[in-house]
């Protein structure tokens, strides 16, 4: 974060972080997806570490959630991993 750290400080409008993230899978025991799962919470925890630190600064820091995205990830190519849908079954559907 130290690099970016003073180019947020020092920008002119209001500077902000915004990382994108799959909490589902970072909070959650999905056997297989160790790795992902591992730098989701890694992520999500340095986010807000960093916003506790810039809490009294113009500097705020977002992390998004867009919830199941389609994408080649998602897609059952580890031998024995389970398919990870949302609860309703459509991915992008709701929490």
């Amino acid at each position: 974060m130290k690099p970016f750290a003073a180019l947020l400080r020092d920008a002119l409008n209001e500077p902000a972080l915004v990382t994108i993230d799959d909490l589902m899978v970072a909070r959650g025991i999905f056997p297989y997806w160790g790795p992902y799962a591992v730098s989701k919470a890694d992520l999500d925890m340095l986010v807000k570490i960093y916003a506790g630190e810039t809490a009294k600064t113009r500097v705020r820091a977002n992390l998004i959630d867009p919830g199941i995205v389609r994408t080649r990830l998602r897609s059952p190519r580890i031998a024995g991993a389970r398919r990870l849908t949302s609860p309703v079954g459509q991915p992008g559907a709701g929490r």
